[in-house]
């Protein structure tokens, strides 16, 4: 967990515990009050897993395909080569 979701952690928690108000929790986080409430409906149905990054450890959707960028390099270094 890093350090914006550490912040967001203690955040909704405190916000779940009555510490703070949703309002105040935005402000802290620099986000609305309704994506405060989303993270605190998903605090509370997954606990501190439900704050981090849900993608975290998986490949970027917009990953090239490795054949598509092993020909595209190909491609380049015969231009390389004509080219003096």
């Amino acid at each position: 967990m890093n350090e914006k979701e550490f912040l967001r952690l203690n955040a909704i928690s405190d916000v779940c515990k009555k510490r703070i108000r949703r309002s105040d929790a935005a402000g802290i986080l620099s986000l609305s009050v309704r994506q405060v409430q989303r993270l605190i409906t998903r605090f509370r149905q997954l606990g501190a897993v439900g704050i981090t990054h849900q993608r975290r450890g998986l490949p970027s959707s917009n990953k090239i395909n490795e054949d598509v960028r092993l020909r595209c390099l190909e491609i380049m270094r015969v231009i390389k080569k004509k080219i003096p």
